[in-house]
């Protein structure tokens, strides 16, 4: 089995975790084809253990070598090459576990296929698996990371013992985001969870971390975050500050997140704390406000960006 993660990084932790699972399910080896993309510019080997790298990762040609096609020109969808035994899986818009009923019959079909390929940015799972969240955590916890991200981690928690986490997403998924009043109840309700009242802030954008610094302290926690090199997504140096702070974050205890947040979401499921984990959105009749300001703003401003092309 080979799977190629797509999209943002805890999306491809999703589709490998995913992949991991089925793998074991189906009693097949998994080889991963890690390729960058603008939105996660890093390579393989910045961010995971270098044996690992060597052990599991192909590279794109040895994949197309596979397919006997380029990694581009791979089909939507669930196919079968019965000439070559290769099934392929890509969800796009569908989503893999739309597929996963058929996945099942195509694997048993009479030509024996004996590789599949899955293209994927998201969690799947078989119909009848279980304790599906059980089994990512296992994975994440067994993963092993570069040096540079090993000690990121260390460097980040050494002074701090239980904690919890706070994260903020202002720039992508902003119109699901759920407001600041929503995000103070949210703090609220881990306060008196219980939880630890050390927080890790993580935030995609400076302003964001300064505001919620601020704004945790006034309601009790002693709040904390990482110094960040960059936040420029396609920088691979973005990649190793993200996925220093998702480490960090599943190591909390609990986590408020925002409930679209599968960067946040997946870090609840790697602590082994999802279920103290706080998701918050915004109402429906916010984002719908938040969809035609949005709409608005590109009508308004398509004759300056159309005049200055």
């Amino acid at each position: 089995m080979i799977v190629v993660p797509r999209n943002g990084y805890a999306n491809r932790l999703q589709a490998w975790a995913s992949s991991a699972i089925l793998a074991a399910e189906l009693d097949a080896p998994l080889e991963v084809c890690w390729v960058p993309e603008s939105v996660a510019g890093a390579e393989a080997h910045d961010l995971f253990a270098p044996e690992l790298v060597d052990r599991q990762f192909i590279s794109e040609a040895m994949l197309e070598e596979h397919l006997g096609r380029h990694i581009n020109s791979i089909p939507r969808y669930l196919t079968l090459d019965t000439d070559n035994g290769i099934v392929v899986l890509a969800g796009h818009d569908q989503g893999e576990q739309y597929f996963m009923p058929d996945l099942t019959q195509m694997l048993n079909d009479d030509s024996q296929p004996h590789t599949l390929v899955v293209v994927a940015g998201g969690k799947f799972h078989l119909p009848w698996s279980t304790d599906f969240v059980r089994q990512r955590a296992i994975f994440y916890q067994r993963l092993s990371w570069s040096p540079e991200l090993d000690a990121a981690l260390t460097d980040a928690v050494t002074d701090h013992g239980a904690f919890s986490a706070l994260h903020i997403r202002e720039t992508d998924r902003s119109r699901e985001a759920p407001p600041r009043h929503t995000i103070k109840e949210g703090l609220r309700a881990l306060a008196a969870s219980g939880a630890p009242s050390s927080l890790f802030i993580a935030a995609d954008s400076p302003k964001g971390r300064e505001t919620w610094v601020r704004e945790s302290s006034a309601l009790g926690f002693q709040p904390w975050t990482r110094a960040t090199v960059t936040l420029d997504r396609a920088d691979p140096r973005a990649g190793i500050d993200a996925l220093a702070d998702w480490r960090v974050m599943s190591r909390a205890e609990a986590i408020v997140h925002p409930r679209a947040s599968t960067f946040s979401e997946e870090a609840s499921v790697a602590s082994g704390h999802h279920d103290r984990a706080i998701p918050l959105s915004a109402s429906m009749q916010r984002q719908r406000l938040r969809a035609a300001a949005a709409a608005t703003h590109s009508a308004l401003t398509y004759p300056q960006r159309n005049w200055r092309r």
